[in-house]
């Protein structure tokens, strides 16, 4: 996996990140980036060569990942239970033909059990709605690249719809948002 930061080689394969194969034909790479929203990066899967010298890239565009359009507003810190982002999940077909993208929270001890039950569904609704608008965005980007008309209506509609599901994913980041500012004040009460 090689990309657009220094973690990821900037762009250079032979100093990319390597990737290690899993159950299912699934590669795997793990790696730990500062904490934070902004985190956006630009990337390609490239096959080496035992030599070290690239043997395939991954065809078509790249791939591109930004933490705030993620987790929006549910990285607030306001408070002593502030959500505290555990860490993202993202898995490329080769492709491109999918994404899934997850998100996990870090635990947070002081809520009671209200309040928790509240939080996870707030967060299961994001994660369902983040992976709602990837779907949206990748069957959007898959249009762009056959049709070339802009005002057309398929193109339109598939605007429509991330524009709806993006809609979605920020009210539910907003209700999270909302639960854990309002469990810091009570307990600030």
């Amino acid at each position: 996996m090689v990309g657009s930061n220094e973690l990821l080689g900037n762009w250079d394969p032979k100093r990319g990140m390597g990737m290690r194969w899993s159950e299912g034909d699934v590669w795997v790479a793990d790696f730990e980036v500062p904490p934070g929203p902004h985190l956006e990066m630009e990337y390609k899967y490239v096959v080496r060569n035992a030599d070290g010298g690239v043997s395939h890239w991954k065809p078509g565009s790249n791939f591109s990942f930004s933490l705030s359009s993620v987790a929006p507003l549910v990285l607030a810190r306001g408070g002593p239970r502030g959500a505290q982002l555990g860490g993202v999940a993202v898995r490329d077909a080769w492709d491109g033909a999918r994404r899934d993208v997850s998100v996990e929270f870090a635990e947070d001890s002081g809520l009671s059990e209200e309040e928790r039950r509240e939080q996870d569904a707030f967060r299961e609704s994001l994660s369902a709605a983040l992976e709602e608008l990837s779907g949206h965005i990748t069957q959007a980007e898959q249009l762009s690249r056959r049709i070339k008309d802009p005002a057309s209506p398929h193109l339109l509609e598939a605007d429509r719809m991330v524009a709806a599901a993006t809609r979605k994913a920020v009210a539910f980041a907003q209700a999270l948002n909302a639960s854990i500012s309002w469990s810091a004040l009570s307990e600030q009460a």
